[in-house]
Formats: C-alpha cells, structure tokens, sequence
C-alpha cells in the first residue's frame, strides 16, 4: 500500500472514529474508563440498525385513491384489473377488482405545485424529451395545445397517433391489457422526424402511482445493488433522485468518472464505484401490504435508465419512471487537445420501447411479491430455468491469487504469492479446520501474472502450475464436490496488457474508452475497455489455454455491458449483449461449471456460480432501506457469493447480513505473507495471507453452514420486518430464518432469537 494511501487511511479512520464518539457523547456520559459504556453501545447498535443498510419495519396505516374514473371510458380488462381512458387529457386509470384502488398519474384540473409543462409531462400516458434544432433538451407531454392525437380501439387496448404539429415530430403508441398486466409499446419505425427537432427520450406514465409529500405510506422501488427502497416524504431539497443506466453505464458514452471537488487535495482512486442495476424493473407501493405495481422494461433495457425521484427535487411528488434513451450527446470533438462540442447522437438507437405494469394488492402489495412474481415472470419466459445446486455443506468461495507484476528498479518483474501445489495444501488445511466444498477459482495464473498477462489470452504460467500439480489439485477437491475454475477478465487491461491501438475500445467521440485513476503511485493508473465486439474473442482464447476439465470464471462481464464505435466496425450496445449471451451460452453446454464477477439478468441462466453480488444499494442519502430483491430472484437458481470478507469490513452485522440475503461467503488468498503485495497492482487487497485467515475462514464458513444449509436450493418467498432489527425470511421449503440484529435476544413467532444471531423455524 502506498504511502498516500496509508496516510488516508489513518485520517478516514480518525474522522469516522471521531464524529462516532462526539455523537454518542450528545446521547450518554462519558465512560471515563475510556470503554465503551452500555448507552454508548446502545447508541452505536441505534445508529447502524437506523441507517439505509438494512430493512425498516412498515407503516401500515390503511389508504384511500385520490381518483375516480369519471369522465374515462373502459379500454379492456382481465381478472386483475379493469383499464379506462380518457381521450381528451391523454390518460389513464387502472381499477383494482381485488381491492378497488384506483391508480392514476396527476389529476390536472386540481392538482397544485405544477406549472403547465409539469402538468403536461406527469399526466399524459407517453411524454417525451427532444432537441431542438439549437441542441437543446426539451421535455413534454402529449396533452399540450401542439399535440393531436388520434385513438383507435383494439381487442383489449387501444392504440394512439401522436402528431406534434409545431415540433414536426410523431410516432404511435400502444396500451394492450394483456393476461399478465399492462402492456405499453413504441416501435422504433414509428418516430418520424420531418424538421429540426428529434427524439430524444420515452417515458410511459411517469407519474402513475406519484404521491405528493408524505400523504400516504408508501415507497418506491428502484433495483439499486441487492435492491433499496425510497420511503415517501415530506420535501427535501435534494440537488437530484435516482437515475441509473440498466446494466450499467454504456462506456462508448457515459463518462467512466463521475465529477468531484476532491482532486485538490487528495486522489480520487479511493472513490467507492456507485451499484448497478442488473435487472430491468422499478416498483411503487401506495398503502404497504394494499396496492402496488411492479414495472418490468423489456425491449430497449440496452438503452433505459431507471428514475425515482423523491419529493423536493422539481417537484412535491414521489414518482418513478423509465427513461428509454432514442438518442444521447456525445462529445464531437473539435480540437486536437480533445475540445469540442456536445451534440446529439445522429442516428436513434435501433430498439422498440417496451414495458409492462404488473399489479400486486393485499399481502403481495410490497417488495417481497414484486421479487416473487418477477421471478415466477423470469421461469415462465424461460430466463430462469437452471436450478440452484444442492449441497450437503454451503459453499465457500475462494479466489487463489498465483501471481502479479511487481515494481522494478529498471523493469517490472514478476511476484509469485501461490502455486497450485500451494494450494492443495490450503485446502488440505482448510478441511482439517472443517471446511469443505470450496468453489475455488485460481486467479493470476497465466502469462506473467494477473496485470501481466495479454487480455486476449496466455498459456497457464508452468511456476505456477503444471499438468502434474493440476490434476492432483483437481482430484483433491473432487473428493468433497469442490469446484475449481480459472480466472479470466476478457474486458478490461492495462497499457502493458493489450495492444492499445488495435484492441482498445473507442468511445463516439472516437476517444479510447478508459479508466483513469488520479494517484501518481499507482503502478498502472489507466484501465483501458476492449472493443465489445473482442470480448468473446478474448473469452475464447481463455478458454483455449485452460487445462482439460478445468471451469471458466470470467470477470467484468457480468456487469459490464457498453457499445463500440470503433470505425467500420461499430457495435451497438444490443450487438454486444447478444454476443455475450450466445458465448456463454456456448460455454454452459460444454463446460462442467460456469461463473462470472456480477449479475446482470441478461447472462443469469448461464452460470452456475455468481461472484461478487452486492449486499446493499448504493446508500443514496433519500434511500431508506436495502432489500434483498436481487437475491430473492436469483435463490434457487443460482449460488451467490459476496464480496471478499477479508478486504474490508468483516463485522457481525455483515455476517448476518449474509444469512439474511441467502449469499455464501467469499475470500482471496496467497499463500505468501500479505507483505508480499507490496508494490504490486494487487497491493489495494491489502490482506490475504492464508495463515491470517486460515481459522476465520472455519469459523465463518461453520456458522454460515448452520444458518443457510437447511435452505440450499431453496427459493425465499417472503421477506419481512418483524421488528427494529428482526427480520424473517421465509423459503418455499416451509423453513423460515429469523436474523437479529440487536445487542439483546428478541421474541418472534414463539421464538427466542439470540442476540445478533439467528434461528431456524420449521414448516
């Protein structure tokens, strides 16, 4: 670790620890001990359970519509809900037949806090953003005196013409009751653009299910990492709400860093990346356990960002919406010294918009039964077939590190910390200890190292590894159905990695599409993103130099998904995500196991392991709670992992924390002393020394065998807060796992639930 980031270390631990103690002191006496006392304790407990890492208990105060289907005409129907229109506002309501509850956007004849353009925008079904000729943005809806709109009937819906007269801009849109929900569609073919204006971005309803201020209880869902919820509220001046791209950004246009005033005076390479969105869904609850709505966007996710955007920002309101981008700006580059001028791409992305509202009343109306029908939706549309595998003993992950390039007086030599006879006698140990079923993965252990080695393939590094001490390793954790695979990043590289010219994405500006860290120390400061349309390439070459038998674990591409706009040779973000699926798909059937580093949905029904899934969201100050959405999708389907344990914060809280999400434990190892990353790309892992963590690896790996095995393949069903800090997670086995997270035991169903540890209720 460098010298600078041993020194803010030390000052980030001394703030932190500082503000804590200057907190707790408002709330008790100072213990002159100089321990921690009881209200301290209980303080700290307070401040930790009350922070947007974990899940709050619900209000569940009963809620009335503000709407009415007065001056609407019925549009169609199924068994869940009845669709009215009304022509002349441009908009909706839908009426519950289970509850009643009548669903709406704005009502805009009374409706107070709006100018005309907000108006106009929240109430119409479809609203959109374009360009002027000037290149500036623009927002509107379809109920404004420039926009005729013609409407015809179909079998369960209706379809519109909308024709902007002035802004010489149209297309059509459709609104179908289908089985399932209600089903909203633009074709791409039908944008026309006949002047100086063009399309920018379509939105369907942005304001249906809005609540203004704290009116009602209710939150919105926004699939932020595992998941997070944002609470409605009375307004608060936020600079802005939540917006993500859906899969992440798309690098050939997005910038890779975000923008902050700390370069002044210290790096920015400390920065904590924002979490993703992986799956393609937002949710809105009006009245907990009585009425909600999940959204799932289905054509154009490539191109969609999910917003909720809580009251305070523009607006009173608490809405939620999906922008789905027909076109963005980029930088056009006007001057050698990289100036230029922001324009709007040229040609729209070549992509239909397509969502559908899915609608939950009683106890389905909350983030457990949007998980549980979205991933009855995933089965059913046969994006999640694969079944969970089911193990005596739950699974630990370990990423074994072989090798790293390493500082030099004159040229970068190579550091050796493992060797596969290495580990072998790691997990030898390891089962003496206990631990068994490990899904180990060797990583660095081709080419010249793990920041050494060409992204588009080395042969297997004959110190590290050979023939002899590669079977003999596979044998070993075949004894207890151990998994072994070897590590692969077929995305990203450094300059001593790929060939720049050739290999490195180019972004629309015609820019390289890299990472720059801004800390002179670090030995590689640019992380540069291959052409999308190379990664399968690369991944192939991986494949080519493994050993027979041996699995593939690939990184980035799980959670990487981004255009090309390399010339003559442009790939589109849709173009990518179809390569990458039919290249695991490939692999899926010819390897014994699959993994990959993230979990974005599009690639979830090809592995068999999922590394690196996030316990949390991304702790946004207007979020007020992380749920496990991610996971109650994915379990059964899917073995997840967390983040390594010993890189970080290993608390108590976290463990539980594991339990609770149904994701195993995840660790990285050398079989040299951690001194030894010293002055190598690896150095930020700051410990991974086997004897260091030999005995906390047994007893986390035990503890988590007690809580989680009687749950292996199981699916969660409900996930629910019982109390401050109780929390009960029912499976579809019939058992349940209560967590508690308090400093004392706490009763639940009968139950005692020891304190911050958990219990097991049978069905």
């Amino acid at each position: 670790m460098s010298v600078i980031k041993r020194a803010l270390a030390a000052i980030m631990i001394v703030s932190v620890t500082t503000g804590t103690v200057l907190a707790l002191q408002a709330a008790s006496n100072e213990d002159k001990s100089g321990q921690i006392s009881g209200a301290q304790s209980t303080a700290l407990e307070n401040l930790e359970l009350d922070s947007n890492r974990h899940t709050h208990p619900d209000d569940l105060t009963p809620v009335t519509s503000d709407f009415t289907v007065e001056g609407y005409e019925k549009a169609g129907e199924n068994e869940i809900f009845t669709l009215w229109l009304n022509k002349k506002d441009n908009a909706i309501r839908v009426e519950s037949k289970k509850t009643g509850y009548i669903w709406g956007s704005i009502e805009k004849s009374t409706v107070e806090g709006l100018n005309k353009t907000w108006k106009d925008f929240a109430g119409s079904i479809v609203s959109i953003e374009y360009f002027d000729g000037k290149n500036t943005e623009k927002r509107i809806g379809i109920s404004g005196d420039d926009c005729k709109t013609s409407y015809t009937a179909t079998d369960n819906g209706f379809t519109c013409r909308a024709q902007y007269t002035k802004l010489k801009l149209a297309f059509t849109f459709s609104v179908t009751v289908k089985k399932e929900g209600l089903h909203f569609l633009v074709e791409q073919d039908s944008l026309e653009e006949t002047g100086d204006n063009v399309f920018k971005s379509i939105y369907f309803v942005p304001f249906f299910g809005s609540v203004k201020s704290d009116e009602k209880p209710g939150y919105m869902l926004v699939p932020d990492g595992s998941g997070a919820l944002i609470r409605f509220q009375q307004p608060i001046n936020y600079l802005n709400g939540y917006e993500q791209r859906i899969y992440g950004k798309n690098f050939a246009i997005d910038a890779l860093e975000e923008a902050n005033d700390l370069q002044t005076s210290r790096p920015n390479d400390f920065s904590v990346e924002e979490k993703q969105v992986m799956l393609p869904i937002y949710g809105m609850v009006n009245g907990i356990n009585q009425n909600a709505y999940l959204a799932v966007i289905g054509k154009g996710a490539q191109y969609a960002s999910i917003l909720a955007t809580p009251a305070g920002v523009s607006t009173n309101f608490n809405w939620a919406a999906c922008r789905f981008d027909v076109r963005q700006k980029y930088l056009q580059p006007t001057q050698k010294s990289g100036g230029g001028v922001w324009l709007p791409q040229p040609d729209p992305n070549k992509t239909d918009c397509e969502m559908t509202l899915y609608f939950l009343s009683n106890e389905d109306a909350n983030y457990s039964g949007m998980a549980s029908l979205y991933r009855d939706i995933l089965e059913e549309e046969g994006k999640l077939t694969r079944s969970e595998r089911v193990d005596a003993t739950v699974p630990v992950h370990i990423d074994f590190l072989g090798a790293d390039v390493k500082k030099r007086f004159l040229v970068p030599g190579m550091q050796v910390f493992t060797t596969a006879d290495e580990v072998s006698a790691m997990v030898r140990e390891l089962r003496t200890l206990g631990v068994g079923n490990i899904t180990a993965v060797l990583k660095g252990f081709y080419g010249k190292g793990l920041n050494a080695a060409s992204v588009s393939g080395n042969k297997l590094n004959g110190k590290l590894i050979n023939e002899k001490s590669y079977e003999a390793l596979r044998a070993l954790l075949g004894e207890d159905g151990s998994r072994l695979y070897l590590y692969g990043n077929p995305v990203t590289a450094n300059k001593s990695q790929l060939n720049i010219k050739i290999q490195a994405g180019n972004t629309m500006s015609k820019a390289y599409i890299v990472l720059n860290r801004n800390n002179p120390n670090l030995m590689y400061q640019e992380t540069y993103y291959v052409k999308s349309s190379q990664i399968r390439e690369n991944m192939d070459k991986l494949a080519a130099t493994r050993l027979p038998g041996l699995s593939l674990a690939f990184d980035n591409v799980g959670s990487r998904l981004y255009a090309d706009y390399t010339r003559d040779r442009v790939t589109s973000r849709l173009k990518a995500e179809e390569e990458l699926i039919a290249a695991l798909a490939g692999y899926a059937d010819t390897l014994d196991n699959l993994a990959i580093y993230g979990g974005n949905l599009y690639l979830a029904d090809y592995v068999d392991d999922m590394f690196a899934v996030p316990l949390a969201g991304s702790q946004y100050l207007f979020e007020s709670d992380s749920v496990p959405f991610l996971q109650m999708v994915y379990k059964g389907h899917v073995d997840m992992y967390g983040d390594y344990l010993n890189v970080g914060n290993l608390s108590r809280a976290k463990i539980l924390k594991m339990m609770e999400y149904g994701v195993y434990p995840s660790f990285v190892l050398t079989w040299a002393d951690s001194i030894a990353l010293l002055d190598t790309p690896s150095e930020d892992l700051f410990s991974t020394g086997f004897s260091d963590w030999k005995d906390k690896i047994a007893e986390v790996t035990g503890e988590m065998q007690q809580a989680l095995s009687a749950f292996e393949g199981a699916k969660m069903q409900r996930h629910e807060v019982l109390d401050a800090g109780v929390i009960c997670i029912s499976y579809d086995n019939g058992r349940s796992l209560y967590i508690n997270y308090n400093q004392t035991e706490s009763m639940a169903d009968g139950m005692t639930i020891p304190a911050e540890g958990y219990a097991i209720k049978e069905g």
